[in-house]
Order: C-alpha cells, then structure tokens, then sequence
C-alpha cells in the first residue's frame, strides 16, 4: 500500500492526527506508518513536511536536512487532547502555498474522528485540487465522520 501510494506523490505534506483518540493501537499504527513513510521520502530524496495536529497544528519542513534530527521532539508532546481538523488544514493549506510545497499532495494519518470542513474550508482544498493537489487519507479504525469520502481524493483503511 505505501509503495503504491508513493508511485503517485512527488512531493507531499504528511499530517497526523495526535488526539487523545489516537492514542494506544492507533498511535502505534500511525507511528510505524510515519516512520516508513518518512524513511522512503528521505530514501527518494522527496521534499516532505509534517504536520501534526491535535487540539493545535504544527510543521516541520523536512526538505531541511537539519530538521530530521528533530522529529522525534517533535511528536513527543502528542497523543492528547481533542482535534481540530480546521485548524490542520488551514495549516496543509499554506504548506502548499510555499514555492517547495506547491502541487504537493497531501496526505492525513487519521481516526477521521473530527467534522468535515466548513464550506470556506473546502473552497480552498477545491482551489489546491484544481492545481493538481491530491488529498489522501490513512484512516485508522472504522469509525470517524463519513463525510471524508467526499472530501479526500482517496481514503485507505487500516
């Protein structure tokens, strides 16, 4: 499945949902998932940002070599609280807008376990799609909000 879905994606922006939801077999899932994704982005030289997100969004540009040493800081306050998906796509959103980032997809690691996006939301993922950007998710578990078949481009479950 992750080779598959690299085949598609040149450059992308990874975003992991780090709930209170996610926490336990999710986390775990989600953390190896990462890690792969991440070893094979770095193997292939692809331009990758994370983006966590909980009840707050972070990023962490990884086309910065530098910045590979720090991901494990990076996620190390996570696994809690509520999410705000709004708040983790406003933050996809101008991830895609910087010149490294344009046209790259963007992929969430989620329960999916938070309400769509509001129209003004989803005006602007549609404007990123008609550039060419994808939006694919991970799901972990099968529960969450249904509305994200219509929202994502693809949805894999595990």
């Amino acid at each position: 499945m992750l080779n598959l879905l690299f085949t598609f994606v040149f450059k992308q922006a990874l975003s992991i949902d780090t709930s209170g939801s996610m926490s336990g077999q999710p986390q775990r899932i989600a953390f190896s998932l990462l890690k792969q994704l991440l070893r094979m982005a770095k193997k292939q030289k692809r331009p990758c940002c994370l983006i966590s997100f909980s009840v707050r969004s972070k990023s962490i540009d990884l086309a910065k070599p530098r910045n590979w040493r720090r991901i494990d800081n990076f996620l190390e306050h996570s696994f809690s609280g509520g999410t705000d998906g709004e708040q983790m796509l406003a933050e996809a959103i101008r991830v895609l807008q910087k010149g490294t980032y344009e046209m790259a997809d963007i992929l969430i690691v989620s329960d999916f376990e938070f309400p769509v996006p509001v129209p003004a939301t989803m005006d602007k993922i549609n404007k990123e799609k008609a550039f060419g950007t994808r939006f694919y998710g991970l799901k972990i578990g099968r529960y969450g909000v249904k509305g994200y078949n219509d929202v994502m481009d693809k949805i894999w479950v595990v």
